[in-house]
């Protein structure tokens, strides 16, 4: 009877499959915390002219809870190096890189249609105006830096789930 010795599993790979077990499971919770609020919570009447949002609210607390179970998932079958898991894992993280990318043009192209001061504005409403533009120039910054920063991350955890090393860890 021969004894098949298996490959030597990195560090890495367990680490960044238990961080997101972690975050998935805590994002679970919050989500399931949410939807039971949501479902509780007494329904208003919808005027004819709801918009989708407005008719569809609870489903938007639906999303937040199936990507979580989605990512607990992976990440779960990443720490058992499942090659599915590793691809849908780098599929998750690229399509976050994504979304940062677009939530901050979002953000920008939201600020720079805000409306001018009016000629002949009171000063306090002048300086309200000047408050608010700085305000939201300052959260602008502080949000390109984090998604800079996570994006960084995941890039990184991407470059290195790619590397051949690494990729021999997995099975099929």
């Amino acid at each position: 009877m021969e004894l098949v010795q298996r490959d030597a599993r990195s560090v890495f790979v367990t680490v960044v499959a238990w961080l997101f077990i972690v975050f998935s499971a805590l994002g679970l919770l919050m989500s399931i915390a949410q939807n039971v609020m949501i479902s509780i919570m007494p329904s208003f009447p919808q005027p004819t002219d709801a918009n989708f949002l407005e008719r569809n609210f609870q489903v938007l607390f639906l999303i937040p809870l199936v990507l979580s179970l989605a990512m607990l998932g992976i990440s779960v079958g990443l720490l058992k190096r499942r090659e599915w898991a590793r691809k849908s894992f780098i599929g998750c993280l690229s399509l976050g890189v994504l979304y940062l990318a677009a939530s901050l043009l979002f953000m920008w192209l939201m600020g720079t249609g805000s409306p001018a001061v009016p000629q002949g504005a009171s000063p306090e409403f002048q300086e309200s105006a000047r408050q608010f533009e700085s305000m939201r120039l300052t959260m602008f910054v502080v949000m390109a830096i984090f998604a800079v920063g996570v994006s960084g991350i995941f890039i990184w955890i991407i470059s290195k789930l790619v590397q051949p090393t690494v990729c021999d860890e997995f099975a099929n």
